[in-house]
């Protein structure tokens, strides 16, 4: 528990001054202290005393004690240091008013102050029985201002990853693939698949009847004076294998049309789920895949 460690008891005539001026009083207490704390950041030194104080430095240290200490049991810790300050100012021989400010210093969490205050106490009160215990104190008090100092200090900025390294270039003859944020819609590459199923069943067509027309050669190498069905038959192969090269132009213009409107649309959103039809186009077979996602 902490307590005032200094008795000095009131004398009437102090009382009766005092209450006959409280504004001199108080205004002599504020002219006192405010040099004192004009820097309350800053820890103080205690000058050294070299003079007895005389009768009225002792009462006035006495009421000035007494004021603080009414603060002090109010939690008012700043008003309790300025009184007491005070107070050991008149009467630099009431040692023991160290230990009061350097509790009220502590608890307002000056602790560099309670520091002075203890040393300068232990300095003046060599002979004091409680000099280890305020030794320890003193330890205590340091360690907790350089925790607080350490914990004060700005931590040091975070470190930077480097970027990222370029992907490799792959070699030649590799094709390089590239992830996109969405998928292109799915109508061009129908119709670009029509197209390649076109231009197959032109290539078919074309090809069957340039078979048919040799044959039909061989049967009249002269194409002059053939028999009638030979005619007839060489002209409806011609007619097959020009239906059969319109087919393969027009199937390869649609197929060329339909990849490149694909290449040109913009991307859309890749859906979470769906059905996505693929074109293929192989010798022997066009169509296309279904391929889910779930």
């Amino acid at each position: 528990m902490l307590r005032a460690v200094i008795g000095y008891a009131e004398t009437p005539m102090f009382r009766i001054l005092r209450a006959s001026s409280p504004v001199l009083f108080c205004l002599s207490l504020w002219l006192c202290v405010r040099p004192a704390s004009a820097d309350e950041s800053a820890v103080k030194a205690y000058p050294e005393c070299s003079r007895e104080p005389t009768d009225g430095d002792v009462q006035a240290a006495k009421g000035a004690f007494q004021a603080g200490q009414a603060a002090f049991k109010e939690a008012d810790y700043a008003r309790a240091i300025l009184y007491w300050e005070d107070a050991y100012r008149r009467d630099c021989t009431a040692h023991p008013l160290l230990l009061n400010l350097a509790t009220a210093y502590e608890l307002s969490g000056n602790k560099e102050q309670a520091i002075a205050a203890l040393q300068t106490y232990l300095v003046r009160r060599s002979d004091a029985p409680d000099a280890d215990q305020i030794t320890r104190r003193v330890e205590v008090l340091k360690r907790q201002v350089e925790e607080a100092k350490a914990a004060a200090q700005p931590a040091p900025a975070p470190v930077q990853p480097p970027p990222p390294a370029a992907p490799p270039k792959p070699p030649e003859g590799e094709i390089q693939t590239q992830e996109s944020s969405g998928n292109r819609p799915i109508l061009p590459l129908i119709v670009a698949g029509s197209g390649g199923a076109i231009a197959f069943v032109g290539v078919a067509v074309w090809a069957r009847a340039g078979a048919d027309i040799k044959d039909l050669e061989k049967q009249c190498p002269t194409r002059s004076n053939c028999p009638k069905q030979v005619a007839d038959d060489g002209n409806a192969a011609r007619r097959r294998q020009t239906i059969g090269g319109v087919t393969t132009i027009a199937g390869l213009v649609i197929a060329a049309g339909g990849t490149a409107w694909y290449f040109l649309s913009p991307s859309e959103p890749e859906s979470v789920a769906g059905s996505h039809f693929t074109p293929v186009v192989v010798p022997g077979y066009a169509g296309f895949t279904l391929s889910s996602r779930f």
